[in-house]
């Protein structure tokens, strides 16, 4: 059972919770290693993660890995993310908010 994380208009009832199968729940803890250590991802590998100020992962590619930061966060560009030149905006992202795509698409540089 999955509950929406996003906060909802009380009025209209309570959160919407959701049946789901085991087999489509990804942990968030998949780059920590056993001693707890965070599992660096090299530039230009495919992965979801959390989009700043939302709940919802998309399809994003690291730019600089989390061990090459202070704060262990990961500077990554999302798919289809472009501000008003056009250009793709680095977004920051805690590692524990990134997750390897278990669909790996073609990493396209920035």
């Amino acid at each position: 059972l999955v509950q929406d994380a996003d906060p909802v208009d009380t009025s209209l009832g309570p959160k919407k919770t959701f049946h789901v199968a085991s087999r489509y729940i990804v942990p968030l803890h998949t780059l920590t290693g056993f001693e707890g250590d965070i599992i660096d991802l090299p530039k230009g590998t495919g992965v979801l993660a959390i989009f700043p100020d939302t709940s919802c992962f998309y399809p994003a590619v690291v730019v600089r890995g989390a061990k090459r930061r202070r704060d262990r966060s990961f500077v990554l560009h999302f798919e289809d993310d472009y501000d008003e030149q056009g250009a793709v905006p680095e977004r920051v992202v805690p590692y524990e908010y990134v997750i390897l795509d278990p669909t790996p698409r073609k990493a396209e540089e920035g």
